[in-house]
């Protein structure tokens, strides 16, 4: 099978995202950052942990409902583990291998391909619409910050196009559309493909019109975030850096859309770079502002490795398997038919 990623691509976007780490801490000064890191205060790090683990519950719970309409199998603690699993898989290869991943998670019981599809696509979207919400409040910061209001735009676009298509589409044309197109293609594999885009926009539609449920999982999505803010803002307090709340999630916003373009491993180096960039713009020191953006994101990825290897060797999957298996065939022209083929 041809290789759509080379191994070889990874590991220079690996190093590319280190080497961005590395002259940030560089720029900062090793002995200044060392001396930052000293004096961080234990109580207010352990508390930003403790955070972060407790926003797992709302993820899994926000993922459980998704999976709830369609009639999946799953039980709590099983969508725990595969979703962390996916976000260790995201954290340590690009092109966000652990979406794919998520996919062929959930279709290992009674949910189908194009209903995990959309899912998946669903998170993804609450995620942008969360981070609208939490940038609202620092509206009146937009003019003076280029880089938030760019954010904010393409946060509107990923919850707008998707949600606004299928709202303007009460009635499902657009399905009846690629089902006619389905009958008209001769060839089995794009006449699959066809057929998956299909079921994958059919769940979609079903997910935004369940509006009960649609209101919940914003809510968990919002708090999701929150939490994701809070967990920077209380490790920028340990730094001591007194940042207002709001220039924090704004902040947190700005980098999390940064991170959107897989361009290295788990946004490494430039998550840091953008919420770096941010803080020094509201007069924080650099070294200090290296400092919180290095410890925010290592925090949270650091947990998400540790805890998503454990339930990955749990549930008997290899990362060279994921790696081959799922990764390269999401960005082949037929990624919809091809993972039918995908068995984890």
């Amino acid at each position: 099978m041809k290789r759509v990623i080379p191994f070889g691509l990874h590991l220079v976007a690996g190093a590319i995202g280190i080497g961005i780490l590395w002259f940030l801490i560089y720029k900062a000064g090793v002995s200044d950052l060392a001396a930052v890191f000293l004096k961080l205060s234990a109580f207010w790090i352990s508390l930003a942990i403790a955070v972060y683990a407790v926003s797992w519950v709302f993820r899994t719970w926000r993922l459980k409902i998704l999976t709830n309409l369609f009639q999946g199998e799953f039980k709590a603690w099983d969508l725990f583990k595969m979703h962390i699993v996916a976000y260790a898989l995201n954290s340590i290869l690009p092109a966000k291998a652990g979406d794919v991943a998520m996919v062929g998670f959930l279709r290992s019981k009674t949910i189908k391909t194009g209903q995990a599809a959309a899912v998946t696509l669903q998170m993804r979207i609450l995620d942008a619409l969360a981070l609208i919400v939490l940038l609202l409040p620092s509206l009146y910061l937009l003019t003076e910050n280029s880089q938030a209001l760019s954010a904010l735009l393409v946060c509107f676009l990923v919850v707008a196009v998707p949600i606004g298509t299928v709202l303007l589409d009460r009635r499902g044309k657009i399905s009846q559309w690629l089902e006619s197109l389905e009958n008209k293609f001769v060839h089995r594999f794009v006449k699959l493909a066809v057929l998956k885009t299909k079921d994958a926009y059919q769940a979609y539609h079903r997910i935004v019109f369940d509006v009960k449920w649609l209101w919940v999982t914003i809510l968990l999505s919002v708090i999701i975030w929150l939490c994701d803010g809070l967990i920077c803002f209380m490790i920028s307090q340990g730094a001591g850096a007194k940042l207002p709340v709001v220039v924090v999630m704004m902040a947190i916003v700005v980098a999390n859309i940064s991170k959107s373009v897989p361009l290295t491993p788990g946004g490494i180096g430039v998550y840091e770079s953008v919420l770096m960039a941010v803080f020094v713009s509201f007069g924080v020191s650099l070294e200090l502002a290296v400092a919180i953006a290095v410890l925010d994101h290592f925090i949270k990825k650091l947990f998400n490795i540790i805890f998503g290897f454990i339930f990955m060797a749990d549930m008997g999957i290899r990362l060279k398997t994921v790696y081959r298996e799922v990764a390269d065939r999401y960005y082949e022209e037929n990624a919809a038919a091809l993972s039918e083929k995908v068995n984890f």
